[in-house]
């Protein structure tokens, strides 16, 4: 379905398979964000992702200088309050006809609020490269877009 709608961004291929993503892609993934969040709801950080917190296929084309209009993709976050609209820890989801990806952080943190865990870092310098590195050798990176300097 994704890999078809990458192919043929158009409105006409959207709206011929609409019926078709609905059923194979966006409620299987919105089950997958329901027992995600079910799992964690025991743990020491309890966040929660359903239907509501995914995001549209369409896109916002008005400013971009791709102006596909759909989405290639389905996503949606895991946040505490389970709604779209909070700042501070979540968690990303987004599945394409490739695979998909996780992305867990903060969002929209008041200025302040990072400077424990940098203060942490320069004291402990040793320990932020070797949990860098173990990072690495799992085949992730820490991400560096959008930091504040």
């Amino acid at each position: 379905m994704l890999g078809g709608l990458a192919a043929d961004n158009s409105k006409a291929c959207f709206d011929a398979n609409r019926d078709a993503i609905r059923v194979h892609v966006q409620v299987p993934f919105a089950e997958l964000m329901a027992t995600v969040s079910e799992r964690l709801s025991g743990g020491s950080l309890p966040l929660k992702g359903s239907e509501n917190t995914m995001f549209r296929m369409k896109r916002d084309v008005r400013f971009a200088k791709d102006k596909s209009p759909y989405n290639a993709h389905v996503s949606g976050v895991l946040t505490r309050g389970g709604t779209k609209k909070e700042d501070g820890s979540l968690t990303y989801l987004q599945m394409d006809a490739h695979g998909g990806l996780v992305v867990c952080g903060f969002y929209n943190l008041p200025p302040k609020a990072p400077a424990p865990i940098r203060d942490r870092i320069v004291a402990r310098p040793a320990e932020f490269d070797k949990a860098v590195g173990t990072i690495a050798k799992a085949g992730f990176a820490l991400a560096d877009g959008d930091v504040l300097t």
